[in-house]
């Protein structure tokens, strides 16, 4: 019998990308709310490079995709690759709103935040799933020879 957390594919070794996964998910649905959260001046350049509704999206899908490739992660040779390409999408987006901010307000706290979870969690997950893509490199390398 699985376990109800089974879905949660080695959550305890990487609560951090979890997190990630799940926030960029939560903050994708977040902005997609009829509220307009990104109403701010500190937003003017951001939404000039798309509509709140298609940064929700964009960011719904992307923690859509991260929160996949880390429930399927282990699970085949390409699933590190996967879970390194979701890992990418996400810092990019984070990215994008972090310079879509900066124009305004250079030296705010969304800027801080958003360009922290883009090189700072983001990176610290990105090296945590290149050395898996490694470690199966190496795998096909021993079958090859």
């Amino acid at each position: 019998m699985l376990s109800r957390w089974a879905w949660f594919t080695r959550y305890r070794d990487r609560k951090l990308e979890w997190l990630l996964a799940f926030y960029t998910l939560w903050f994708g649905l977040w902005v997609s709310l009829p509220l307009h959260s990104m109403a701010g001046p500190s937003f003017e350049d951001a939404l000039a490079l798309a509509p709140e509704w298609l940064w929700g999206i964009v960011y719904t899908l992307v923690g859509v995709i991260h929160l996949i490739s880390l429930h399927v992660n282990g699970r085949g040779w390409w699933t590190p690759f996967a879970r390194l390409f979701a890992l990418f999408l996400n810092s990019q987006v984070f990215l994008a709103l972090t310079i879509g901010i900066a124009q305004q307000n250079p030296w705010g706290t969304g800027v801080a935040t958003y360009i922290f979870i883009a090189l700072g969690f983001c990176g610290a997950a990105f090296y945590n799933a290149a050395l898996d893509c490694g470690h199966e490199i190496k795998i096909w390398r021993t079958r090859c020879r």
